[in-house]
């Protein structure tokens, strides 16, 4: 039976390979448009065992009841395995993709450096018995390529943390737009807003670009006519009110995106990476 850990890393490995495979037929536009749809939903199945494998080791065996799902509701992982779901019943939106792809391409990173590298290039055995509280001795190749990849992953991470912050109210206007020109349901908008005030309260990230969007739409507003401005603000009061109804957020909320949960030192979720990056250039 394959080890959870593994399962796990695969699941991440089909959602990227799946991902990039869909970049490369929309790029190189030499593919018939048929094929992305099939990659659409692997990409999705490997993203919903990852988060499967994590939900169940943080949350325990899904339970339909009030404190299972108010747990769930500020659990960073159940959030994205949600809309996993979600994503992989609907009409395939590519560009759903993007926070999925980009958080299998560092957790695949992660795996191959703390146990793939390991284990193809296993550690010299040492002379004499090393002191206690001494560095482990790592094959001249772990050292180096593993050093890059954590070096890699601390340098890019509050990067990609925005980006898929940014992509994330992205889908939210593409599929609004698709709605109002009659390309998509107008369910996916509200589930997507649904969601979007959920990552705003459990994700320091999104809480950040949200923010700041509301900010510069503000200084816009400011700058249009008074009918203008005014309907603006009704707008955003309504908005406002509506966001209201979500608890303001907690110091365990506030920790989600800074914690590491998964089934075991080599599986981190989906948005938290913070503590497996911050120990990269340790090892």
């Amino acid at each position: 039976m394959m080890d959870l850990q593994y399962l796990w890393a695969l699941g991440h490995l089909v959602t990227l390979t799946s991902a990039a495979r869909i970049l490369y037929a929309y790029t190189i536009g030499i593919f018939s448009k048929t094929i992305p749809g099939f990659w659409y939903h692997a990409a999705y199945a490997g993203a919903l065992v990852s988060y499967s494998i994590v939900v169940s080791k943080s949350l325990g065996v899904p339970q339909f009841n009030r404190a299972y799902l108010q747990k769930a509701m500020m659990e960073d992982n159940a959030q994205y395995g949600f809309m996993a779901v979600y994503w992989f019943l609907s009409k395939p939106v590519y560009f759903s993709l993007l926070p999925f792809a980009t958080f299998s391409f560092f957790h695949v990173l992660t795996f191959f450096r703390g146990t793939i590298l390991p284990k193809m290039f296993t550690a010299p055995t040492p002379a004499a018995r090393p002191a206690a509280g001494s560095k482990p001795v790592q094959h001249p190749v772990v050292e180096k390529y593993g050093t890059l990849i954590g070096n890699f992953i601390k340098q890019n991470y509050d990067r990609a943390m925005f980006f898929v912050a940014y992509s994330e109210v992205g889908i939210l206007l593409w599929t609004i737009l698709r709605a109002v020109t009659l390309r998509g349901s107008f369910t996916t908008p509200l589930i997507v807003s649904q969601w979007l005030r959920v990552r705003y309260l459990s994700s320091n990230f999104e809480r950040k670009v949200i923010d700041n969007l509301v900010i510069r739409l503000d200084h816009m507003a400011a700058q249009q006519s008074p009918a203008i401005n005014n309907v603006y603000k009704q707008a955003k009061s309504v908005i406002s009110m509506w966001g209201s109804a979500v608890s303001t957020p907690n110091a365990s909320a506030n920790r989600s995106t800074a914690s590491a949960t998964g089934v075991n030192a080599g599986t981190p979720n989906a948005a938290g990476m913070r503590e497996r990056t911050a120990a990269a250039g340790r090892r």
